[in-house]
């Protein structure tokens, strides 16, 4: 009897021992692959959380490192199931659902992440990173009668939190409320004068109460504090645009460009600005770059094929506008340039269905309407081209009438 009780305490403490041998090896791994992950190596960094994981398959932090290396490798599936992971393992981690939340929120699961971010606050329910957490879901979720009753409470609890009344005025500047909006972020400005973010938010305020010299010296002063500020030259070149200041506003955009901020949207608006002067070839640069940086991007298609139907190249811009209605086949707009080019190919039965398809998505497209009436008049169908002509006229497309007066007497 002594002898097997000797030989249980050998094996415990053998299996203890392993236990703790394999922690420890677990440990080092992570330590390494931080440090990897600290010189942005997410490769080597991954390898090294990989390695701990293997080595103790009961050791949470190693699932937890390993979910935020997939997380920025964009591998949001198998971040996931780390985060799943780690969470069987340590359940009562309210920051683990938060992480968990937020990756869900990256993936657009915006319901999943809610409901993580919800999780974790009702753990710890005074952890404000948490409830900034849950306020951007409601915010992505466009429930913004929500997110505003939460702010509500929130401020009400931190009346000087200049943060939460910068993030109301912003949702208030969502949903239209432009008075209350400038209110609010007047209000945050006067806690922290000194915040670019709160005076570009008013910039867009101003901007969308058309108050655009008011809107400027708002960019202006956020300028002022912060002169790398590329979304503060974006809103500062939309607003000079506008003012006709076409030249400043292709400055500012560009500065925008040249500070890092190579969003989509930024190439795009500069091959607006670059279009109106007939710079197209410029133009055209700038929306390859914004399709470059996200390939669904409607607008930016859109404006490159009457770019390059500008420039004569037909074959390109027939094949933009056809892309176009695989990402959007119910826009009339779409529908439109379609049919525009087909006419430039004397295709004018093709033009007219296209036109058809237009005027079926928004009844009302005047431009349609008369487009369809020039490929009428094309055919020799004068009656329907005077209907259309007329139908144009009526919703107010200014050449219908002189249109009706030549081809119709009317």
């Amino acid at each position: 009897m002594k002898n097997v009780f000797c030989l249980l305490l050998v094996f415990l403490t053998f299996q203890l021992h392993a236990q703790t041998s394999s922690r420890a090896q677990a440990v080092r791994y992570v330590q390494e692959g931080e440090n990897f992950l600290q010189r942005g190596q997410l490769s080597e960094a991954l390898d090294l959380f990989t390695n701990a994981v293997q080595a103790d398959y009961g050791y949470s932090e190693a699932y937890l490192k390993r979910a935020m290396v997939y997380q920025m490798q964009g591998r949001y599936r198998e971040a996931e199931m780390d985060f799943n992971q780690a969470l069987q393992l340590n359940p009562n981690a309210a920051n683990l659902y938060d992480q968990r939340g937020r990756l869900k929120l990256l993936a657009k699961d915006y319901a999943g992440a809610l409901e993580d971010h919800t999780t974790a606050l009702s753990m710890q329910p005074n952890d404000l990173s948490f409830q900034d957490h849950q306020l951007d879901d409601y915010y992505a979720m466009g429930e913004y009668e929500l997110l505003l009753s939460s702010l509500d409470e929130w401020i009400e609890r931190s009346p000087a939190d200049e943060v939460l009344l910068q993030k109301k005025a912003r949702v208030l500047y969502q949903l239209n409320d432009f008075d209350l909006a400038l209110e609010t972020i007047d209000e945050a400005i006067s806690i922290k004068p000194n915040d670019a973010l709160a005076h570009d938010l008013k910039g867009l305020i101003l901007a969308a109460m058309d108050r655009p010299e008011d809107a400027l010296n708002a960019f202006n002063q956020a300028l002022f504090i912060n002169p790398v500020f590329p979304i503060a030259h974006l809103n500062r070149g939309v607003v000079l645009y506008g003012l006709g200041k076409e030249k400043k506003a292709l400055e500012d955009i560009s500065t925008a460009i040249e500070l890092g901020k190579n969003t989509s949207n930024i190439y795009f608006f500069r091959g607006v600005l670059r279009k109106e002067s007939g710079d197209y070839e410029g133009a055209l640069m700038d929306y390859d770059r914004a399709l470059d940086l996200d390939s669904a991007y409607t607008d930016a298609i859109f404006n490159r094929s009457v770019a390059l139907k500008m420039m004569g190249d037909f074959d390109q811009a027939l094949a933009g506008a056809e892309t176009l209605l695989q990402y959007a086949p119910e826009s009339a707009k779409h529908w439109n340039l379609l049919g525009n080019l087909q006419m430039l190919y004397g295709d004018y039965f093709d033009a007219i269905s296209s036109y058809d398809a237009a005027i079926r998505e928004n009844p009302g497209y005047s431009e349609a309407f008369f487009n369809r009436g020039l490929a009428y008049v094309l055919i020799y169908a004068n009656d329907r081209a005077c209907e259309d002509f007329e139908r144009a006229r009526s919703l107010g497309f200014e050449d219908a009438g002189e249109m009706g007066l030549q081809f119709c007497g009317r």
